[in-house]
């Protein structure tokens, strides 16, 4: 047998969705729950199953990581982490798929690490595939500025490689895209723009699942030695990585630019960064002042919500780009809960706020007008009062549990109508 965590007991399961028997579905993930997606993929499956659905999640990355972010206590979710032997699934994570016997399967993203893992449960199982889009995923994610010559030549033979041994490649290929558009039972993605871009692409149907907020801890560990700059501070979450970097350089020359004005302001990140990146020379780039920027590294996302309280703006930063469009930056979700005033871009996930009531919207990819929102917040008490009742209005609005957990079950069920009914049915 694979690598598993079993769920420990803990709520009583809540009351099934009204439309059915419980379904029992496989969620399948490229990596492990320290990632932005597989947290989504986490508190969606906690929704399931407080709704009386049993959930496997099996991951591909660290499986200590599902007692870290609470999925080993949560009634009716089991974790498993897959391996491939070559290019296809190992059989102990095969004969795993068989024994929990899912309804669906959904592979949270279109890249040949999860799609190979989806095909295999498939094939193991019999069960219909639905997959998962949150991002562009037609765009091939920039190399980093002055990467030798040697390392773009890796990068595809990886690329090559992956159809050999898939998790060498974590970008989508025309390959792994061209199976989710002919085996897939179904699609859903994170806004109406990517699913509108899926139903195109694809030429077929694509629904909006939007994310649930999520859960707090009620006991949160404390942030512990954790140092903060005295007085205001700007912070951004999130994994630094290539395709990323414009947006957070840009979210950096504002704060630099507040700086240059005699704005007293520092700037912190909380969240990995690339091992390639290096924050000393972002910051010299950028023109924040000496000793003005705090690079927290990974916090444990109970710990999450507090940090974001303690902020005195929260910068989801981006220019107007095709990329930038298709995705919801999954650092939204919290940040419009915590009432912390949130400043994003205007483009994709952003034409779903209402601009200056919920959060501040920026709609280009000038640090200036970056620069002039923040500035707003911190010279207008009554917007930034405004911002703090909004934001959690919004999080509500859009990232219900209930109404978004039913609208997937909805979804898995129309899949299984499509299918002719559960595989294991009889």
């Amino acid at each position: 047998m694979p690598e598993a965590v079993a769920a420990q007991p803990s709520a009583p399961v809540g009351l099934q969705d009204g439309d059915g028997a419980p379904l029992r579905v496989l969620v399948v993930c490229q990596n492990d729950f320290g990632a932005p997606t597989e947290k989504q993929a986490l508190w969606l499956a906690r929704e399931l199953a407080g709704r009386g659905h049993r959930v496997l999640i099996s991951i591909g990355g660290e499986l200590a990581s599902a007692q870290r972010e609470g999925a080993t206590a949560i009634d009716g979710i089991d974790v498993v982490r897959h391996s491939f032997a070559a290019r296809r699934l190992r059989r102990d994570s095969a004969r795993r798929a068989q024994a929990f016997r899912p309804d669906v399967i959904h592979a949270f993203n279109s890249r040949p690490p999860t799609v190979a893992a989806a095909a295999g449960y498939r094939r193991a199982t019999g069960s219909p595939v639905l997959v998962h889009f949150e991002d562009d995923e037609w765009r091939r994610h920039p190399a980093l500025p002055g990467e030798p010559l040697y390392r773009r030549a890796g990068r595809v033979g990886r690329r090559l490689a992956s159809r050999v041994h898939p998790p060498l490649w974590t970008e989508s290929t025309r390959a792994s895209l061209r199976w989710a558009r002919r085996r897939a039972a179904g699609f859903d993605a994170l806004t109406p723009m990517l699913a509108d871009e899926v139903s195109r692409r694809f030429e077929r149907p694509c629904a909006t699942v939007l994310p649930v907020n999520p859960p707090e801890a009620t006991d949160p560990p404390p942030l512990g030695d954790v140092e903060f700059p005295a007085g205001q501070f700007a912070l951004v979450t999130g994994t630094v990585w290539p395709i990323y970097l414009d947006d957070v350089l840009l979210g950096m020359r504002a704060v630099a630019e507040l700086q240059r004005r005699g704005t007293g302001i520092a700037y912190v990140h909380a969240g990995r960064v690339h091992p390639r990146i290096d924050p000393a020379q972002l910051c010299a780039e950028a023109g924040l002042a000496p000793g003005t920027a705090t690079f927290l590294g990974y916090v444990p996302f109970a710990q999450v919500p507090g940090l974001l309280r303690r902020a005195t703006v929260l910068l989801s930063p981006g220019a107007p780009t095709p990329f930038n469009r298709l995705r919801l930056p999954a650092k939204l979700q919290a940040y419009l809960a915590s009432g912390t005033p949130t400043v994003t871009f205007a483009v994709g996930f952003g034409e779903l706020l209402e601009d200056r009531r919920e959060a501040l919207l920026t709609r280009t990819a000038d640090p200036a007008e970056l620069a002039a929102r923040i500035a707003e917040v911190l010279s207008e008490p009554a917007l930034a009062a405004t911002l703090r009742a909004g934001g959690p209005r919004a999080a509500r609005r859009l990232f219900d549990a209930g109404r978004n957990a039913e609208a997937l079950v909805r979804l898995y069920r129309a899949a299984l109508r499509t299918a002719g009914g559960p595989p294991h049915a009889g």
